[in-house]
């Protein structure tokens, strides 16, 4: 399946497998969650999932927080006076 059907912003067309054509493809867990993790997740039947890697694209980046601690300053042990 060419990546170009995919493409369309304008026309939504139905969730076909990604290497095969199938109109029956999966929604599960995996699937949902991957959905959560990657901008794209292509579509995927029973059959090719069992032999092929779910396609995915464009990770979804995560936030950092900033902790809480502050970091302490440098201390020098060194004794110059000696």
């Amino acid at each position: 399946m060419e990546a170009s059907y995919y493409a369309g912003k304008t026309v939504v067309f139905d969730d076909v497998c990604f290497y095969c054509g199938d109109t029956e493809v999966l929604d599960t867990d995996e699937v949902k969650s991957m959905k959560e993790d990657f901008g794209i997740v292509r579509p995927i039947c029973r059959v090719c999932k069992d032999i092929k890697p779910i396609k995915t694209r464009n990770a979804k980046k995560v936030k950092k927080q900033k902790s809480d601690c502050s970091v302490p300053p440098k201390v020098f042990l060194w004794d110059f006076n000696s």
